[in-house]
């Protein structure tokens, strides 16, 4: 039996390597090679050729991009619309070395992104007529009725691995078990100093505008000693910058967090780690600060989202103004520079005014930190999704490709000419940190 596993190109007005991983493909692969062969095209990988433009020393960077017509529904929007990765023609060369395979499973990201799975879906129909399709990921769980209709056979919801060992069996007909999480299968990858990691899976918070619910309904931790086997299979193949891609790390440090890092101390590996989807602050005490510093956590960001205390309550009560400014401190004692710690802002939070984000910005940068300003975008099935629905602001019906961090903020009063100039406002806050 032959599995084609893709991870599809990427149509946006921007986007840029934060150590963007197909996590779940690449775990999906080591179990479909215990029955049989496996063969991986990757679009966005940066080691396939042409695919990379620029990278940092931290193994993210920018991808090849080409721009294209924009959709119907945002022929309005006055920014350029680009295909993100590896060229078509270079699709079809690397297709051309792959036998024609028993099952494709197309991995699928952000909702918005989903011309990317058509565009890969119409190109595989017109290859290999009658070959089931399958598509898995977050869109595909969000969005199941909306990804169905992209072409593909059906969809698979969430990453719970039961249900994915009976998704396996009833399609294929074949038994595999899954008595763990499966490692991911990095010999796919041409690009291996960077990955990713994840220790937890879900959150036990229930932020108003997070989805980690609705793809994960279950807050559970992965052993220590399963971590530490990941990573020293990192450390074999190559891995240099590993991303933390938990939501919740600090909870309850005790039994998760504390545990593994003093574990990764006593290991002295080689890596330098970065939390992109930011820590919770409530958590970050001096001991978690001294070690996060010492098992080599460059990157360290937190999230907030605004400093507005009764916003901060309505959207699920995550983290309070002392709490962050408590974490910040350990952060600084345990050595990190101001310029080390991020903060993580929300521009267009729901139910926030302009005015509500210039304090938030201000209350930040007077704490030493830089802030990462982050456009807020809808999520299908979150409660500000249902609140903005009943304000007709959202609709079920609408174009997923308005779920667009970059675009959304103008249903919400923004123009891109205002976000510019705040973005630019808080470069110049940043370069004073």
């Amino acid at each position: 039996m032959k599995f084609l596993l893709i991870n599809p190109p990427v149509y946006d007005f921007a986007c840029y390597d934060l150590w963007m991983r197909p996590l779940g493909l690449l775990r999906l692969a080591t179990m479909l090679e215990k029955m049989g062969d496996v063969f991986y095209l990757d679009c966005m990988d940066r080691g396939e050729e042409g695919v990379s433009e620029r990278e940092d020393e931290f193994g993210c960077g920018k991808f090849y991009k080409e721009e294209v017509e924009k959709p119907e529904c945002l022929k309005g929007i006055s920014r350029p619309y680009f295909r993100y990765g590896l060229k078509k023609g270079r699709v079809i060369e690397i297709l051309d070395t792959f036998p024609t395979p028993d099952f494709v499973f197309i991995t699928t990201g952000m909702t918005y992104w989903y011309p990317g799975v058509e565009e890969m879906v119409q190109m595989l129909r017109r290859r290999y007529p009658g070959i089931p399709i399958y598509a898995g990921g977050i869109y595909a769980t969000l969005l199941p009725e909306h990804a169905k209709q992209r072409g593909v056979n059906g969809v698979f919801v969430g990453e719970d691995y039961q249900l994915l060992e009976k998704f396996l069996r009833e399609i294929t007909g074949k038994e595999v078990r899954i008595t763990k999480i499966p490692f991911p299968r990095l010999e796919f990858l041409k690009r291996r100093d960077s990955f990713v990691l994840e220790t937890s899976q879900g959150c036990p918070f229930r932020c108003a505008y997070c989805a980690s619910y609705l793809l994960h309904p279950t807050f559970s931790t992965r052993s220590v000693e399963e971590v530490m086997e990941e990573l020293d299979y990192f450390q074999d193949i190559g891995v240099k910058h590993i991303a933390l891609y938990d939501d919740a790390f600090l909870f309850r440090p005790e039994t998760h967090a504390l545990p593994i890092l003093k574990e990764i101390e006593k290991r002295n590996y080689n890596f330098t780690f970065h939390t992109p989807n930011g820590l919770h602050a409530r958590f970050l005490n001096e001991e978690i600060a001294y070690l996060l510093k010492k098992t080599g956590f460059i990157t360290v960001r937190l999230s907030l989202e605004t400093s507005r205390k009764d916003l901060q309550e309505k959207t699920g009560s995550k983290v309070k103004n002392e709490e962050l400014e408590r974490a910040v401190k350990n952060l600084q004692k345990a050595g990190y520079l101001p310029s080390q710690i991020d903060v993580y802002l929300m521009l267009g939070l729901p139910g926030s005014e302009k005015e509500d984000l210039r304090e938030s910005i201000l209350y930040v940068n007077s704490l030493g930190c830089r802030v990462i300003l982050a456009n807020f975008s809808p999520i299908p099935g979150t409660p500000l999704w249902r609140e903005l629905e009943e304000e007709g602001i959202v609709k079920e019906k609408m174009d997923p490709l308005w779920h667009n961090n970059t675009i959304f903020p103008l249903r919400l009063g923004w123009s891109l000419q205002e976000i510019r100039e705040w973005r630019l406002w808080v470069k110049e806050l940043n370069g004073r940190v």
